[in-house]
């Protein structure tokens, strides 16, 4: 939902990171080939897709750590057909800031 990416914006951009938002892998992928960006978040659900295309996209592109964020438990997403390899982490809605912030400074660390 629209809150939640403006939250998730906010909240990178005041830990230092440049931060794009899209709304679908499309438009996500056109923001990593853009951008190179180091680190991607994504929710495992898009309007045209899944995270996991843009995290294959943006390991392809840019080696970038992917953070997929989903309401779903990962036993219920290997269910669903999502093969988690792509993603560097899994975070779990409602999103906890302690595990983003550790999952983020595994990349850039303070």
């Amino acid at each position: 939902d629209l809150l939640s990416v403006e939250f998730m914006r906010m909240y990178l951009e005041s830990k230092g990171y440049a931060s794009y938002t899209a709304n679908s892998v499309d438009s996500a992928c056109k923001l990593v080939d853009e951008h190179q960006p180091e680190v991607v978040v994504t929710d495992l659900q898009l309007s045209d897709g899944t995270g996991i295309q843009v995290a294959d996209h943006a390991r392809e592109k840019c080696d970038a750590m992917v953070i997929g964020v989903t309401g779903y438990d990962r036993h219920s997403l290997e269910s669903r057909g999502f093969c988690l390899q792509a993603l560097s982490t899994v975070l779990l809605k409602p999103l906890d800031l302690k595990l983003l912030d550790e999952a983020l400074d595994s990349v850039r660390p303070l």
